[in-house]
C-alpha cells in the first residue's frame, strides 16, 4: 500500500546550530541502524544509536518511513551534485566515463543501506518520482556528452542503456568485491559498449 508522502515529511526542520546537530546525528545513526537491521530496524534503536531520546527523535521525525524518505532525499541530491560536476560538457569519454562509473559505485557502496532506500521507494511514490527524475538527468547528462561522439548513430537510446549497464552492474555488484575493482570492471564494461555503439556501421 502506498504511503502518503505528508505522513512521512519531517515535523520541522531545525534552525539552530545545536538542532542541526542533533537531526545530523538522527540521520547518520539511522542510517547505521537500517544498514545493518534493515526495514526491522525501529524508531527506538535508532534513538539510542544516535544518543538522544526517543521524544527528540520524533520532534524532527514522526515515524521511521520519514528518516528513510529524509536519507534518500540527501543521498539524491549529494549524487545530482557529484554528476552534475562529473558529466559536464566538453569532457572527454576517457575522462568522464571512469569518473562517473566511479562516482554511481560510490553511490551503491553501503549497498545494505541503498536497498532499504531503493525497496522503500515502491511504497512511496514521492520517492519513486524522485529516483525516476534522478535518473533521467543522469541520461539526459550524458546523452548531451555522447551528441560529440563519432559515428553514434542514436545518443538518446546508446545514453540509456549505458545508465542502466552501469546502475544495474554496481547494484548487482556491490559487496561482493572492493570498491576500486568493482568501478575498474564496471569501467570496462561501459567502455565496450560504448567502443561498439562508436564504431562505424560498415555497409
Amino acid at each position: 500500500m502506498a504511503v502518503s508522502p505528508a505522513a512521512q515529511d519531517p515535523r520541522k526542520r531545525p534552525q539552530q546550530r545545536r538542532s542541526r546537530a542533533t537531526v545530523e546525528k538522527i540521520l547518520a545513526a539511522a542510517a547505521h541502524v537500517l544498514a545493518e537491521e534493515g526495514t526491522s530496524a525501529t524508531t527506538d534503536r535508532i534513538a539510542a544509536r544516535a544518543g538522544v531520546s526517543i521524544g527528540s527523535l520524533y520532534q524532527y521525525f514522526p515515524n521511521k518511513g520519514a528518516l528513510i524518505l529524509e536519507l534518500a532525499r540527501l543521498h539524491m541530491a549529494q549524487a545530482g551534485e557529484v554528476l552534475d560536476h562529473v558529466l559536464r560538457p566538453g569532457r572527454p569519454r576517457s575522462v568522464w566515463l571512469p569518473e562517473a562509473v566511479a562516482a554511481v559505485a560510490a553511490m551503491h557502496e553501503d549497498g545494505d543501506l541503498h536497498r532499504v532506500l531503493y525497496d522503500h521507494a515502491a511504497s512511496t511514490p514521492a520517492l519513486a518520482e524522485a529516483f525516476e527524475q534522478t535518473n533521467e538527468a543522469l541520461r539526459a547528462r550524458v546523452e548531451e556528452l555522447l551528441r560529440a561522439e563519432e559515428h553514434l548513430a542514436d545518443p538518446g537510446t546508446t545514453a540509456q542503456v549505458l545508465v542502466a549497464l552501469v546502475e544495474s552492474l554496481s547494484h548487482r555488484l556491490v559487496g561482493t568485491t572492493d570498491f576500486h575493482t568493482l568501478a575498474r570492471e564496471v569501467t570496462r564494461a561501459a567502455a565496450a559498449y560504448l567502443d561498439a555503439a562508436c564504431r562505424p556501421v560498415v555497409s
